[in-house]
């Protein structure tokens, strides 16, 4: 559902299967943000931004946490380990949750783009969806 939902919007998105494909598949193709999603089987989703951030150097990708859970144990270790959002899935919809990558696309990246290169520019990103879609979506 939230990955029709991006790819509807514009974005490519990659999916991996569970956190460590997410990590190589990340060091192997760095994306322009990552959506990791908490409930990831084998390294869950900070274990795998955990695992992230020790092997990556220089300029961090941008993780956005993406959890059914709220808990504030959790998301305090996550903004500790860097990542520059957690979203409740529950509390957003596909359409939402577009338009909240562009917002964090271009926090991220116009600092380096200038105020006029990207301001009227539509984000092509390539999104690293660690999502885990049910099979009807």
């Amino acid at each position: 559902m939230f990955q029709l939902g991006l790819e509807n919007a514009g974005f490519a998105v990659q999916r991996a299967a569970d956190g460590m494909a997410a990590v190589d598949l990340v060091l192997r193709q760095p994306p322009d943000l990552v959506l990791m999603d908490q409930g990831l089987p084998g390294l869950n989703g900070l274990q795998a931004l955990e695992r992230l951030r020790s092997k990556r150097r220089g300029l961090p990708v941008p993780v956005v946490m993406f959890s059914n859970a709220d808990d504030d144990a959790l998301v305090r270790k996550a903004f500790a380990l860097g990542a520059l959002e957690w979203v409740v899935k529950a509390g957003i919809t596909p359409r939402q949750l577009a338009g909240r990558v562009r917002t964090w696309l271009d926090a991220v990246y116009r600092p380096y783009a200038g105020p006029r290169v990207r301001s009227s520019m539509s984000w092509d990103a390539t999104i690293t969806s660690d999502i885990q879609a049910s099979p009807s979506a």
